[in-house]
Order: structure tokens, then sequence, then C-alpha cells
């Protein structure tokens, strides 16, 4: 990633008038309530990667849109769980254990 300052001023039009990116306000309180280190961390202007604890953790928003005239915006988080897992047919069963507990998340499998 590139490491840049987003821009906190950002603007979207709306069917209202020009309003802050929330999007952008959102990545920037969560990249603030981590008390991410600066030296351990890359900026995009829409995204920031960080590593804590030796896995990679990512956030990043999609542009705004407007949804009845109020601007609302995506924000993706990811973590690296696991790595080197073989593609195997017990791979796939304990992927689908794991599911069953995940109410806000998903854990998604990348074959090496």
């Amino acid at each position: 990633m590139n490491q840049r300052r987003s821009q906190p001023n950002t603007t979207i039009e709306t069917g209202r008038a020009s309003a802050p990116d929330c999007g952008q306000r959102a990545l920037d309180l969560l990249f603030t309530s981590m008390m991410i280190d600066e030296c351990w961390s890359t900026r995009e202007e829409r995204a920031f990667e960080w590593w804590g604890q030796g896995a990679a953790q990512r956030a990043w928003t999609e542009p705004p849109r407007d949804d009845l005239g109020e601007p609302v915006s995506l924000v993706h988080v990811e973590t690296d769980f696991l790595r080197n897992v073989s593609e195997t047919e017990r791979t796939y069963e304990e992927l689908d254990r794991l599911q069953i507990l995940s109410t806000l998340c998903a854990f998604i499998y990348l074959p090496p």
C-alpha cells in the first residue's frame, strides 16, 4: 500500500447538499480508536493495513453513495487467520463449522 494520508475533508454530492465522506470518517475513527502505531501501518486514500502480533489486518471503505438522501458507505475489515492450510475435504468441513458460529463475519478460504 502507498504510505500517504487520507483526505479527511472529502465530500460527496447527495440529494440535499455536499456532505463529509462518511466512509473515510469511519475509517479514520477506526484507525484512531484502535490506537494503531504509524510505524506498523500503511495508509492509502480509502484504506489502511497494519500488522498486530504478526497478522496483517486490512480495512477499506467503498466510495459513499446516496441512500434516500443520506450518504452511506460500506466499510470492510479483514484479518489473516491461518496460513498454509492444505486444500482437503477436512479443510472445507472445518470451515463449515466455523461459519455456523459467525454472525457478523465470514471465514474465507483462499487455496494456496
